[in-house]
């Protein structure tokens, strides 16, 4: 959704708008909002950085998944997904 409403010529700022619109619903889960903002915040980064208009939702976003992953998954893999984290943490800066 992101990608194709960027490549319609909406800018990140829209895009981001029309894809959080869009999913507004699924964002009540915790689980599901975590993804999504962490999808967002890796299109942004890719696009010149994260926008300040999500940086509180990518930081809770950020600190869910940490804690799902250090409890869920074996140690090796959590730091796989540790070290993802750590540069969208980065991209907040």
């Amino acid at each position: 959704d992101f990608e194709a409403r960027l490549k319609r010529g909406k800018t990140v700022e829209e895009a981001t708008k029309l894809v959080l619109r869009k999913y507004r619903s699924v964002l009540e889960d915790e689980d599901d909002m975590t993804t999504v903002y962490l999808a967002l915040a890796a299109l942004q980064l890719e696009r010149g950085g994260i926008r300040s208009e999500i940086k509180p939702q990518v930081e809770a976003a950020i600190a869910h998944d940490l804690a799902r992953w250090e409890s869920e998954a074996s140690p090796e893999i959590f730091e796989a997904r540790k070290a993802v984290l750590q540069r969208l943490q980065d991209g907040l800066k």
